[in-house]
């Protein structure tokens, strides 16, 4: 079994289907579940002092423009039901993504959850944008606080060999390289361990290790880098250089 650390954990949610947005309302355990549209969400939203607002994308695309006052919550990382004790079931709760097919399976669960009245976006983002309304970016927002040097460095000393995958979704030989990587990682299940460190997610992290451009391949050994790789490799090259 291969063993990779990641900053995503898997979430029961991944496996509620998901809906399509539609101007519906529906009735369940006493609770209201209703799709709205653009200005029906915003009315309802500024109707409130402190609305429960709940943007369902990962950090990345959280980082890149959310609705004011809204607090993340990943449906991809188990953050929607961690988040849920802290929340008024008797009060309305709102969800949305970019383009609500996430935010629609975070309604239902939130209707299944007994949530009094359940209102999503429909058409998310992109739909918001797309009417002018003000999209809050992350400049204003609070940064996620990322992986620590210490913790970092623990990591690269925890198994013989370390490659550490400095990475993002936006980046295409990064994109390209992940399969390769994972099959590595799956030939070496004992000692080699697979370290994927998302850039949006560390940039504190990447500014310590003077990574400035992606991809960016290292290798540690016992806990000494042993080799570094900028841009794109094949698997044949990549072990080659490293003999892995």
């Amino acid at each position: 079994m291969k063993k990779i650390i990641s900053l995503l954990l898997l979430s029961p949610l991944l496996f509620v289907s998901l809906n399509s947005c539609s101007s519906s309302s529906s009735k369940n355990k006493g609770g209201t579940l209703s799709d709205l549209d653009v200005n029906s969400f915003e009315q309802q939203l500024l109707a409130l002092q402190s609305p429960q607002l709940i943007d369902v994308r990962t950090p990345g695309e959280y980082e890149q423009g959310f609705i004011k006052g809204a607090v993340n919550a990943d449906l991809s990382s188990g953050a929607l039901e961690q988040l849920i004790p802290s929340l008024d079931k008797n009060k309305e709760v709102f969800v949305y993504c970019l383009s609500g097919g996430r935010s629609s399976s975070a309604a239902d669960y939130l209707h299944e959850q007994g949530f009094a009245k359940v209102y999503n976006l429909n058409g998310g983002l992109v739909k918001w944008n797309a009417a002018g309304k003000h999209i809050q970016y992350d400049l204003e927002a609070p940064k996620a606080e990322g992986m620590k040097q210490e913790t970092f460095l623990s990591l690269t000393q925890s198994k013989e060999y370390v490659l550490v995958d400095y990475r993002a979704e936006w980046c295409k030989p990064c994109v390209i390289m992940a399969p390769m990587l994972d099959s590595i990682a799956a030939k070496h299940p004992h000692n080699l361990l697979l370290l994927k460190i998302d850039a949006d997610e560390n940039k504190d992290l990447l500014r310590e290790n003077r990574i400035e451009s992606l991809p960016v391949l290292e290798l540690y050994k016992n806990g000494i880098k042993v080799w570094s790789h900028q841009g794109l490799i094949s698997g044949l090259d990549l072990q080659k250089q490293t003999g892995l």
